[in-house]
């Protein structure tokens, strides 16, 4: 074999490696998206679930503000944070 054969043979092999590492990442890359995208709406409801539950518990906070209040006997425990005029 003459040296053209060896750097054509060279070459050839250097241009695979290359072609299969360039595959590989478009294959990865078209992996990751398709995660991505199909993960979205799952992260969207876990979102929203922590949300409901991070207001819920703003709620009870309150109602057990509320409750302590009413029994201390404060106006604030009957009306929470709206107290009708007549009551002020």
């Amino acid at each position: 074999m003459d040296d053209g054969g060896i750097v054509y043979s060279i070459g050839y092999v250097i241009g695979l490696g290359v072609a299969f590492v360039g595959c590989a990442l478009i294959g990865w890359l078209i992996l990751k998206l398709a995660k991505f995208v199909l993960s979205a709406p799952w992260r969207r409801a876990a979102r929203r679930r922590l949300a409901e539950e991070i207001r819920m518990q703003e709620v009870a906070e309150r109602a057990e503000q509320q409750n302590r209040a009413y029994l201390a006997g404060e106006s604030h425990g009957i009306y929470g944070d709206f107290e009708p005029s007549s009551v002020k």
